[in-house]
């Protein structure tokens, strides 16, 4: 199991949220002005120890 971020209200968003319940991997929606502390948060919350960014192509 897995988690994802997508950012809200944009297609990827709905296809991040689709690709978790076909890979049984857990999305997690979060409001929040402050991404930066949304995302420590998050990390500490859940114990994350490696956070990968990107852009898709």
């Amino acid at each position: 199991m897995g988690n994802a971020l997508c950012i809200a209200n944009t297609e990827r968003f709905f296809n991040c949220e689709k690709l978790c319940k076909k890979f049984e991997a857990t999305f997690i929606r979060v409001t929040n002005t402050n991404i930066a502390k949304a995302i420590a948060d998050l990390a500490e919350k859940y114990r994350l120890t490696q956070l990968v960014m990107g852009k898709s192509q």
